[in-house]
């Protein structure tokens, strides 16, 4: 990408998208790797300007530890997850969160269950989706992010190992030479 750096980019995003986690579900995944901590929170996914706004979601890296992924909801509910395996020079890690109607919030790294637990519901969002960034000096992803998917379902653990194991291993699916 040849853009200098001062240039801001305006994409057009579907207005649709506002309508992802009404009903109080959502399944976020996405290929992160982490380069280092920037000058606050990494954000990877989000459309929350500030933890504590009322509506919407978020998915991080906490800024003073390189390895905690912070996954966030409306009005202030969090939870962090230590992983091993994600910090500066780890590599690339899939990661996926499954927002359920009843609170319950998973976190899944390469396809396996981290941790499950509580957080608000979520609310319809009502501010910008940010990708890797909140703005140009703040709150900006440090690293590479690809295959970034958002799901308006609460996607099932069997889903989420699928999807890992499709881009994951070249021997997930074999095919045969096709005969007429």
């Amino acid at each position: 990408d040849e853009t200098p750096s001062n240039t801001t980019r305006v994409y057009n995003v579907d207005a649709k998208w506002t309508t992802l986690g009404t009903g109080g579900t959502l399944t976020l995944s996405t290929w992160a790797k982490f380069d280092g901590s920037s000058a606050n929170y990494n954000r990877m996914l989000s459309c929350m300007s500030d933890w504590a706004k009322p509506a919407g979601w978020e998915l991080t890296i906490q800024n003073a530890s390189v390895d905690q992924i912070t996954v966030g909801s409306s009005n202030k509910s969090q939870f962090q997850y230590t992983a091993s395996g994600v910090g500066p020079g780890s590599g690339n890690v899939y990661l996926t969160v499954v927002y359920n109607a009843g609170g319950l919030t998973q976190l899944y790294t390469n396809g396996f269950l981290a941790t499950a637990q509580s957080l608000n519901q979520v609310v319809k969002p009502t501010e910008k989706l940010y990708i890797g960034s909140l703005n140009k000096s703040a709150n900006r992803w440090n690293g590479s992010l690809d295959e970034i998917r958002i799901h308006r379902d609460a996607e099932s653990a069997d889903w989420v190992k699928a999807c890992y194991d499709t881009m994951a291993s070249a021997s997930f699916v074999t095919m045969d030479d096709v005969t007429a």
